[in-house]
């Protein structure tokens, strides 16, 4: 079971070890932090993780969303 650390508010800038489902994740996000960065709307988002989408980033609803993660072909 993974322990919830829920964001904080008016946070700008947000880091985490993977992504919020849906974003540049293969379909294996997390859908709390997808509903934590949809409440409290950071800039930024960082996170790895999933290296297929390594280096790609999207924006959505005000939220710049970067995958940071090295090595591609893991």
């Amino acid at each position: 079971m993974h322990e919830v650390v829920p964001v904080p508010e008016n946070i700008e800038v947000l880091l985490s070890h993977g992504p919020p489902m849906g974003i540049l994740d293969e379909n294996t996000g997390c859908t709390i932090l997808r509903k934590m960065v949809e409440i409290h709307k950071p800039t930024i988002h960082l996170f790895g993780h999933i290296h297929s989408d390594g280096g790609n980033s999207i924006t959505l609803n005000g939220t710049t969303f970067y995958n940071t993660s090295c090595f591609p072909d893991l």
